[in-house]
């Protein structure tokens, strides 16, 4: 039989077709218990008067004041009985709101973005093409990308009648567009954001055993924001690409990976301490032995919990526990936040746990507005300040040092101590959050499956053992495996590697597939 042009060429096309799938596929194993790492960075690490720098005296009265409006701004976000979805931590600079972030590649092939990693969303956000007012570079040193709907084969926008636009319109603003499912989010400062939902192929780092790193893929549904108003979005100062939420809704980004047998529905992460640059976040089962558990409260939309009593040294605080429970129309409570940086207390707490450290503390103090310092210049504060206990439902208990509720603040050619707790009546609200500086130097585990909350001191640049599931047993995740990427080839889509810096995101896998 004649074999025609058209005939040699279709063959040819199935030929080189076939090639391709078997190189992209030598790309993508079978990543039975593997550890998927996402670089992350800390991102006011190299602030003016952050006092992180080695040799500082202390954080300045002028960064402080920001960190405390920041805090205060997002506490108002969680009042709100709103799904995580809409509680992006997008207000005021964003230097001071979000501590970390992370490197990830979108779409096919896949294309470099940095986005802030946060514990109090759920949405994968990205600024999107054509974008209006978004920001074209950043000053933390990183280059910024718009996500092309037009420049990836993989991509599709959500339909109106889909699940996850279903799960967003309860929660925000939205609309049916052309068929596709948009979204309008307001924040406290008045910056707003506007997009749609869609569907493409996430990429990112895997650990594979003895610290290998493999490459592999996942689809995900994230928002492409192309609409942006307000100083916080829309300046160059801080600015990232988007917000990458480990919340506790469907529509984060570990709850989709467990829903595709990707991960256990199950994260931690262990912040270091001011000298520190970051420290590690796993997705996966944690197999550490110590840790301590408390229930997360039912039907919370953030990580809620039960706190019940706080101690100063040995002296118990006469508090009524109801000070720290979510009230009866979803107000008050007691929420673990990373995006938060320092720490608020139910008014009530916050008056009962200042009064008895004033009363044990022996060195001078002064009260300037709502902040008070000791004047107390050593960085030895163990021997000065007593140790306080926070105690939680089922029995769990929390140790923290000194260096958990105070800050060192430069003053003129010396330093001081200084509260780094506040009341949130001054937000006027009244619930407890336990930001990082309470976290600090702590294994955190968020087990969404079984709905709890686990914690023990941790040395955060130390490994941490995790379970691969499917029988592989656990392996140990170190921080700083690899680096931030200071290259990118987009061309590379099958071996995009986004290597990490100052903090560790692993992600444990229960079963990746070699296709999405």
């Amino acid at each position: 039989m004649t074999v025609g042009t058209e005939d040699v060429r279709c063959r040819w096309q199935r030929i080189l077709y076939t090639i391709t799938v078997w190189l992209l596929l030598s790309h993508n194993l079978e990543l039975t218990g593997a550890k998927l790492i996402l670089p992350v960075k800390r991102s006011f690490s190299q602030l003016e008067g952050s006092g992180l720098h080695e040799g500082a005296g202390g954080m300045t009265k002028e960064h402080f004041r920001k960190l405390k409006d920041h805090d205060f701004q997002r506490s108002q976000r969680h009042q709100r009985r709103l799904s995580a979805v809409a509680d992006f931590p997008l207000d005021g600079n964003e230097y001071y709101v979000g501590l970390y972030y992370t490197e990830l590649g979108l779409g096919t092939p896949p294309q470099r973005y940095f986005v802030q990693v946060d514990t109090g969303s759920d949405l994968l956000w990205v600024n999107c093409k054509p974008c209006v007012r978004c920001p074209r570079e950043s000053n933390l040193n990183i280059p910024l990308n718009l996500y092309d709907p037009q420049g990836t084969s993989t991509g599709k926008n959500i339909s109106c009648m889909s699940s996850d636009c279903r799960t967003l319109a309860s929660i925000s603003s939205s609309q049916c567009v052309d068929r596709s499912c948009y979204y309008a989010f307001g924040y406290g400062d008045g910056s707003t954001t506007m997009g749609y939902l869609v569907e493409d192929v996430l990429t990112f780092s895997t650990i594979v055993g003895n610290n290998t790193v493999k490459n592999a893929t996942a689809n995900i549904v994230f928002g492409c924001g192309f609409n942006q108003t307000g100083t916080s979005l829309t300046t160059s100062d801080r600015a990232v690409d988007g917000i990458m939420g480990f919340g506790r809704q469907v529509l984060s980004v570990v709850s989709q990976l467990a829903d595709g047998d990707f991960t256990t529905n199950e994260f931690a992460h262990c912040l270091q301490g001011d000298t520190g640059h970051g420290g590690l976040f796993v997705v996966g089962d944690i197999q550490e032995t110590g840790l301590v558990y408390t229930p997360m409260v039912a039907n919370q939309f953030h990580y809620n919990v039960n706190l019940q009593r706080i101690s100063v040294g040995d002296t118990m605080l006469d508090i009524d526990p109801d000070v720290f429970a979510v009230t009866s129309d979803g107000g008050g409570g007691t929420i673990f936040d990373s995006g938060t940086t320092l720490a608020l207390l139910a008014d009530k707490a916050f008056d009962a746990f200042v009064n008895q450290l004033l009363a044990v503390v022996s060195v001078p103090y002064i009260t300037i507005a709502d902040t008070t310092c000791f004047e107390h210049s050593s960085r030895d504060v163990s021997s000065v300040f007593p140790s306080v206990t926070l105690y939680f439902e089922g029995g769990a208990q929390m140790q923290l040092k000194p260096e958990n509720y105070l800050y060192r603040q430069q003053v003129s050619v010396s330093s001081q101590w200084c509260l780094a707790w506040s009341s949130s009546s001054s937000s006027g609200l009244d619930l407890s959050i336990l930001g990082d500086i309470v976290l600090k130097n702590k294994l955190v585990v968020y087990d969404i499956e079984n709905e709890q909350i686990g914690w023990m001191d941790f040395n955060c640049q130390s490994s941490v053992k995790v379970s691969g599931g499917n029988g592989s047993g656990s392996q140990e995740v170190s921080p700083g495996l690899v680096n931030i990427s200071s290259g990118f080839s987009p061309s590379v889509a099958a071996s995009l590697l986004l290597p990490m810096v100052y903090l560790t995101v692993a992600l444990l896998s229960i079963s990746f597939r070699t296709f999405t």
